[in-house]
């Protein structure tokens, strides 16, 4: 059997992907965003990499799974993608570097959006269709990389070259932004009526 007959899984999968999409905002155009908007060198490139590289690190070590236990995965799920959201919005319109450093506090926090996702639908699929639902999270993970690095540094050159209508350094974050947005709706549309499992083991209805 397919993981179509779970009907909430795909458009759970297609919220991953489009997440994932979103963060090649990021990923990739980092360094040439900066570089453009606050006129950093390679040493401010790296040394922002590296904060917000250990600033995720300390949210997935040490606040992701507590938050997902006290919150649920529902509610952490929305909280980490609001964080997502709100950090890529932040940066979109950042005009000095120092503020880079405070919007990543946010930003980071959006990582307890994928466990907490990944988590769901983990919970929902029995043990025999695991493999089959990582394989399906990692081929949406991969056409994410193939479409949204180029995408959004296509973006980023156009809008900061002489051919843009106006000019919008943050023009790819801010698609980010909206790409999440568009991530919870989706999200939320297909957990209407999820329960979490009360028992180890036990499997909630399906949404409806």
């Amino acid at each position: 059997m397919s993981l179509n007959q779970y009907g909430y899984i795909l458009p759970l999968i297609l919220a991953f992907f489009i997440v994932v999409v979103a963060g090649f905002s990021i990923q990739g155009v980092w360094s040439f965003f900066v570089t453009e908007r606050f006129g950093w060198g390679p040493k401010e490139n790296g040394i922002s990499l590296s904060f917000v590289g250990v600033m995720v690190a300390v949210v997935q070590a040490g606040v992701t799974g507590v938050l997902v236990k006290r919150l649920g995965p529902v509610k952490a799920l929305y909280i980490g993608l609001i964080f997502n959201m709100i950090g890529l919005t932040l940066f979109a319109f950042a005009t000095d570097g120092w503020m880079v450093y405070a919007i990543m506090v946010p930003y980071a926090f959006g990582g307890i959006a994928g466990p907490a996702l990944q988590g769901i639908m983990s919970n929902q699929i029995p043990g025999d269709k695991q493999g089959e639902l990582q394989g399906g999270l990692t081929s949406a993970q991969n056409l994410a990389a193939i479409i949204g690095l180029p995408m959004m540094a296509a973006i980023f050159a156009f809008f900061t070259g002489d051919k843009s209508p106006f000019y919008f350094a943050g023009a790819h974050l801010a698609l980010g932004a909206v790409l999440v947005a568009v991530s919870i709706a989706l999200a939320m549309r297909a957990l209407r009526g999820y329960t979490p499992p009360s028992v180890e083991g036990q499997r909630s209805e399906e949404p409806s």
